[in-house]
């Protein structure tokens, strides 16, 4: 496999690093690469569907002891439609 870059200041960076490290050109855009991907990964970690639902429920459960009285029944449709079903 090959990676050709073709961009003067990535080249330039590439070998600052490489030399700064003391390792080769590849492993010093590897090491970034992986470095990069873990940041990205831990900020923004990927979501299934199922993470998702698990995690709203869990929030419905902890905010459901909040709604009293005719909040715990109503559905959603009658809060925010009138009788003709605009906005309220």
């Amino acid at each position: 496999m090959s990676l050709n870059i073709k961009n003067a200041e990535v080249e330039e960076l590439a070998r600052e690093v490489a030399a700064v490290t003391g390792t080769s050109i590849t492993a010093a855009v590897a090491q970034a690469l992986r470095e990069k991907l873990a940041r990205l990964q831990v900020d923004s970690p990927v979501e299934t569907t199922a993470d998702r639902a698990n995690r709203i429920r869990a929030l419905a459960k902890e905010i459901a002891p909040r709604f009293r009285g005719d909040l715990a029944t109503v559905e959603h449709g009658e809060l925010l439609y009138d009788d003709a079903g605009m906005p309220a």
